[in-house]
């Protein structure tokens, strides 16, 4: 499989030696909604929400599979 451009991670080592064994992993969502009302009104606009998460991951062992 190939790596993914925008979103993709390959280890290359373990977290040993890390603060807390662990390597620190952040995902950030971004949700653009465009709103419109209907039946009258002329009201519409843009939301964007961002929402961003950071969790430990520990990687304990690494092994090739071909």
């Amino acid at each position: 499989m190939a790596d993914s451009p925008d979103c993709g991670h390959r280890d290359t080592h373990t977290s040993s030696g890390q603060p807390g064994e662990r390597f620190p992993l952040t995902a950030t969502s971004t949700w653009t909604v465009d709103w419109e009302v209907t039946g009258g009104g002329a009201d519409s606009g843009q939301l964007t929400e961002i929402r961003t998460s950071t969790v430990g991951v520990r990687v304990g062992e690494l092994q090739v599979v071909s």
